[in-house]
């Protein structure tokens, strides 16, 4: 719905959620260039109390950098940080439009829900 939603960041929001210790943004670069980042927002869980579970915000990487591992090192570095800071459940959205499910299914990852969205909007 990039026609019709604009992207506007809430960086007061971002700020919160890094200052409550629950945001984490991990970048991929090249030659100290910035071609990926991966954005997770960790919360504790409300139907499984005692678990944390870290949620993507965004994935990206760039297009020029995806067929040299790029995506799966960042994907990888983020789930080993997860996994040793305790969390128990990792949850990546991918846009339909844009899959990566071979990157996913090829680490492990479950394919264990389906989205429905609808623009409600004027």
């Amino acid at each position: 719905y990039q026609d019709k939603i604009k992207l506007n960041p809430d960086w007061k929001e971002y700020a919160r959620l890094d200052a409550a210790g629950a945001l984490r943004i991990f970048t991929a670069r090249q030659d100290g260039r910035l071609v990926g980042y991966f954005v997770l927002v960790i919360q504790k869980s409300l139907h499984y109390s005692d678990h944390y579970f870290a949620t993507n915000d965004v994935i990206f990487v760039k297009p020029d950098s995806r067929a040299n591992a790029t995506g799966y090192k960042l994907l990888k570095y983020a789930e080993d940080y997860c996994r040793d800071c305790g969390i128990s459940l990792l949850t990546v959205n991918t846009k339909v439009s844009l899959p990566f499910d071979k990157l996913m299914t090829n680490n492990g990852f479950d394919y264990a829900a389906r989205v429905y969205t609808k623009y409600l909007g004027e």
